[in-house]
């Protein structure tokens, strides 16, 4: 590592490559449109880039020098789509757990880019999701943070409610 990261701009629509000085080495704008309100950047196993994407509904796929290969995911409320993705997680497999604030859920990815399935609506003994924002896989648990319910959630990789963890609020 040569102490270099990736951040996202939101505002200019941006992905920026900073020295661990904080000196912008690099500015990515994305594909011809551009992206679309970028919220989060993960880096896989393989070097690639994940951006979020919160206005353009999708998560856009970058090599590992940051040009622009696809994108995942579309606009809708059906497998695969989203709307206003918010936060990216990876497990030890590369799937990929995205926030969908917009339709209240997480949704999961292979490391392809392919739907495998999404969680986080009512089931027995929870409510369901109303916000979710934050995200974290630690080993078999995947944790979501609900902002409009104030609250943290544990599920396991399938996606299977498993507990709260913060009282809400």
């Amino acid at each position: 590592m040569d102490g270099t990261f990736w951040v996202v701009a939101y505002n200019t629509n941006e992905v920026l490559l900073l020295n661990l000085n904080g000196k912008v080495i690099e500015r990515l704008t994305g594909p011809l449109n551009g992206f679309d309100r970028p919220l989060d950047i993960v880096r896989m196993s393989d070097g690639k880039l994940l951006v979020s994407e919160s206005a353009g509904d999708r998560i856009a796929l970058l090599n590992e020098k940051g040009s622009f290969e696809k994108y995942i995911g579309s606009k809708g409320r059906g497998l695969g789509n989203m709307v206003g993705p918010q936060y990216i997680a990876l497990d030890y497999l590369d799937r990929i757990y995205v926030t969908d604030y917009g339709n209240r859920r997480v949704d999961v990815f292979d490391k392809d880019g392919n739907a495998l399935y999404f969680f986080g609506g009512k089931a027995a003994g929870f409510n369901g999701l109303r916000g979710p924002t934050g995200i974290i896989v630690v080993g078999d648990s995947v944790y979501v943070a609900d902002e409009d319910i104030g609250c943290i959630y544990e599920f396991d990789r399938s996606g299977n409610y498993v507990q709260e963890l913060v009282q809400p609020g």
